[in-house]
């Protein structure tokens, strides 16, 4: 039997070497892509999915029900001192501060108080 020694050269630009790498990359790092997250905390809730494919990627908590926060007082900020003029107008606590639940922050609002758009922004 007869050995027969063959050379396979690959150029830089081929498919097949930048596919190599990737594989290469992923072995040494993990199988999963999970390696390039942040780490979180066991009390949040995190969801990532790819952006064209819909598939979950990472998920923590997805099930759980979580309020906004921040996320919700910036936004209000922020379309409050676009939409109105005058910060000193007053404005009526309405009933829609009874509906939330008892978990949910409601910053001591009260039905029927009457405040500014400033004293709301503080």
């Amino acid at each position: 039997m007869k050995l027969i020694k063959t050379k396979i050269y690959l150029k830089p630009s081929s498919v097949f070497s930048k596919g190599l790498l990737v594989l290469l990359v992923v072995l040494l790092l993990g199988h999963s892509p999970v390696f390039a997250f942040p780490e979180f905390s066991p009390d949040e809730g995190v969801l990532i999915i790819e952006k064209n494919t819909g598939d979950v990627l990472y998920e923590q908590n997805a099930l759980e029900s979580f309020y906004p926060a921040s996320t919700t007082k910036l936004m209000t900020a922020l379309i409050l001192t676009e939409t109105i003029d005058d910060l000193s107008q007053k404005v009526t606590v309405g009933n829609e501060v009874n509906q939330f639940g008892w978990e949910a922050s409601q910053a001591g609002l009260v039905e029927g108080e009457e405040l500014s758009y400033q004293d709301l922004l503080n």
